[in-house]
């Protein structure tokens, strides 16, 4: 039962009445299974102590069992799933194109007004501030508005005739909000926020996420219109609006899948996957769920299947944990759990928390060592954010861990990561753990994560750590990394460190690492650099080499000037190299301009289709779908600098084998890929690294098998 007491004055108390009577009685002939039965309207009488008798008007309204949606998004700050939302859109359609056909318009649509049961059965609530189209208009007069700012249209916020169509602004308004977790205009100033209802065009929902399809896109636009006859003329073709067949997986990503399910090499296939299903997962987890459970090595099925929760997390953090609880290995649930909760952190806190505690429960009940101090580790990394000494206290758990590993080489790579972590709070704590590793290439690997953390606020002391590095090529590596994090504040600097850089193919990529860091804030040395990096990348003698650095400048001149990056592009002699180019030149120019990077999308297919060879073609489509739409974008950046360089090689030193290849792929995921040629691995090489292919060192060897984010 609703029983509203109405306002002290005698004048308003009249109106209110005549109006709750009226649309109560409306809506109670309402019967539709999206509208809250109302079973009965009526008054009821008191005597106050001053003698006057006083009418309380009541309804009574149909028992829901459930949540209103305004509840349910309070645990999604992120949106609700896509389909979900969808599918709510379409009830509430229903339920209003009953209501529209009787001539009942609500008025007040919004999440908090929609009760969705555990069928998933949606309710439109409270039709009671409902009116009849043709009922008393004067009862609004004045300026009593019972709707909600947020989701009113500009005509009621006007004081303006509203009819059917001020439901449909409502309900964009209201999936907008479901979609992003956002109102269309989030002000607190009640001036502001209806002075851009009536007048301010809404940014897209998927400018928020981007795996809203377009269609859903174009249907939200058409029902948030100022005017309303530009908006649908009915609830019922709203609902054909939101049930448009969504845009189907693009075929390139579907190839690029396959490419990457097809690879032999366990390395080159995790890094192809994860970039595949990661992109999937923003359009659709299921399909990208099933893809990680269609790889044969367990391991990589593994950390597929994270890095699809850590993507679904952003905006369905139950599906998210679903996915991590269904990984099957301990060591990497416990790393999903870790990555969903620093996809969380921020908005949940405590939910973050309790992921992060589950995950170290998890940690301490492993078997193997070295996978104990992975994780732990990890975690740590995480928990820093939410309680320093929690994080401390782990990473030296890790640390006696390590210590205890009586394989050397295993003791090193696991200080790797321990000191790496330790450096992001205390550096001099974090070089005295690297001093104790015994193998020298893993002594230079903690070396550049210190040099890197202290660089940000210490640059000297950052080469002070660099230089005391002895191997000519280890020192070259750190120097590269450390001149990417130096040109942030000082890129002369930045450009004297990779000057002294012995290998030109090491000396391009650096230029054109700074080039891009210095471009944000002076496109004018970012030119200068990209101009080095190109005479550098002309002088190598190894075409692919040469190519690499090639397609990755274009992409990066193009930030700032397109025309002359197309005509780079153009320059290239490979024909697959030129539509590599155009797909990076793309992949820079999407965000600002999705037409004209479609057209170079379009040019550079052209071409792929008259490569002779297959898997060049499959190459350039799958770099296509990686920077299409300039969208679908990796959120975090490795901690290993530089285009595919998460993972090192290292010359006349063994690579894995055998157990060693999961020890590695434990520690790192990912490795550098070695001189490619024009087969499997080039067209694999777009899918991972998109307009950059193979741009790492090239050197086949001894895999790095620290990944020090703790994945």
């Amino acid at each position: 039962m609703l029983l509203a007491d109405l306002a002290a004055d005698e004048r308003l108390s009249a109106q209110m009445l005549a109006r709750f009577h009226r649309e109560g009685e409306a809506a109670a002939r309402l019967n539709h299974r999206n509208i809250a039965i109302v079973h009965d309207v009526g008054e009821h009488s008191e005597v106050r102590d001053d003698g006057i008798e006083r009418s309380h008007p009541f309804l009574v309204l149909e028992y829901l069992d459930g949540r209103d949606l305004k509840t349910v998004l309070q645990s999604h700050p992120g949106g609700l799933p896509v389909q979900e939302v969808l599918e709510y859109g379409l009830q509430v359609c229903d339920g209003l194109a009953a209501a529209h056909a009787a001539g009942i318009v609500h008025r007040d649509i919004k999440p908090a007004n929609l009760m969705v049961s555990d069928d998933g059965t949606v309710k439109i609530c409270d039709f009671g501030i409902a009116r009849l189209q043709d009922g008393t208009a004067g009862l609004t007069r004045d300026g009593f508005q019972p709707g909600t700012l947020a989701y009113m249209a500009p005509e009621q916020l006007g004081g303006r005739q509203v009819d059917h169509r001020t439901d449909l602004y409502a309900l964009g308004a209201t999936l907008y909000h479901l979609l992003t977790g956002q109102t269309v205009f989030p002000a607190d100033d009640l001036r502001a926020l209806v002075a851009m209802h009536m007048a301010k065009t809404p940014v897209p929902p998927s400018a928020h996420r981007p795996a809203i399809p377009r269609h859903v896109d174009s249907a939200i636009t058409v029902l948030l219109a100022k005017d309303p006859a530009q908006r649908f003329t009915s609830a019922s073709e709203a609902a054909s609006g939101l049930k448009t067949a969504p845009t189907t997986r693009s075929p390139h990503l579907a190839e690029a899948a396959r490419i990457a399910l097809s690879i032999t090499d366990p390395f080159e296939q995790l890094s192809a996957l994860t970039k595949v299903v990661g992109l999937v997962a923003v359009h659709d987890p299921v399909e990208a769920v099933g893809i990680a459970h269609s790889v044969v090595d367990s391991v990589n099925r593994m950390w597929a299947l994270e890095k699809v929760a850590e993507v679904v997390a952003v905006h369905d953090l139950d599906g998210a944990e679903r996915i991590a609880r269904s990984i099957t290995d301990p060591d990497k649930q416990a790393l999903a759990l870790r990555s969903v909760a620093e996809v969380v952190a921020e908005r949940d806190p405590a939910k973050a928390r309790t992921l992060l505690g589950e995950a170290e429960r998890i940690a301490h009940s492993l078997a193997d060592a070295e996978d104990q101090v992975r994780v732990l580790t990890a975690i740590a990394r995480v928990m820093a954010v939410q309680d320093p000494v929690v994080a401390r206290t782990l990473l030296s758990q890790a640390e006696r861990i390590a210590c205890s590993l009586a394989d050397p080489e295993d003791q090193s790579r696991a200080l790797v990561g321990v000191a790496s972590a330790v450096a992001e709070h205390d550096p001099a704590d974090a070089e005295r753990i690297a001093c104790s590793i015994t193998d020298p290439i893993e002594l230079a690997f903690a070396l550049t994560m210190i040099a890197k953390v202290v660089a940000e606020h210490d640059p000297a002391d950052a080469e002070r750590i660099a230089c005391s590095i002895t191997d000519p090529f280890d020192l070259a590596w750190v120097l590269r990394d450390l001149a990417e994090v130096v040109a942030e504040q000082d890129p002369a600097r930045a450009e004297q460190l990779v000057r002294t850089l012995p290998d030109p193919y090491e000396q391009a990529w650096a230029l054109h690492d700074i080039a891009k860091v210095a471009a944000k804030r002076d496109p004018a040395v970012a030119r200068t650099l990209l101009a080095g990096a190109e005479r550098a990348a002309r002088s190598l003698t190894d075409p692919d080499q040469q190519a690499r650095v090639l397609v990755a400048v274009a992409g990066a001149m193009a930030v700032h000037d397109r025309a002359d990056a197309e005509r780079f592009a153009r320059s290239l002699a490979e024909p697959d190299d030129q539509a590599r180019a155009l797909v990076s030149v793309a992949g820079a120019v999407a965000e600002r301009d999705p037409a004209g990077a479609r057209a170079l999308l379009a040019q550079a297919r052209g071409i792929a289709r008259s490569l002779a060879e297959p898997d060049e073609q499959a190459g350039v489509r799958a770099g296509n779908d990686r920077k299409g739409d300039g969208r679908a974008r990796s959120r975090r950046r490795s901690s290993a600098a530089g285009p595919g360089r998460t993972h090192r090689t290292l010359p006349n030193r063994p690579r894995h084998t055998g157990a060693g290849v999961e020890r590695c792929r434990k520690g790192s995921g990912r490795r550098l890929r070695g001189v490619t040629g024009r087969g499997q691995k080039r067209a694999a090489s777009v899918v991972v690294s998109g307009a950059s292919p193979g741009g790492g060192a090239g050197l086949a060897g001894r895999c790095w098998c620290s990944r020090p984010a703790g994945r």
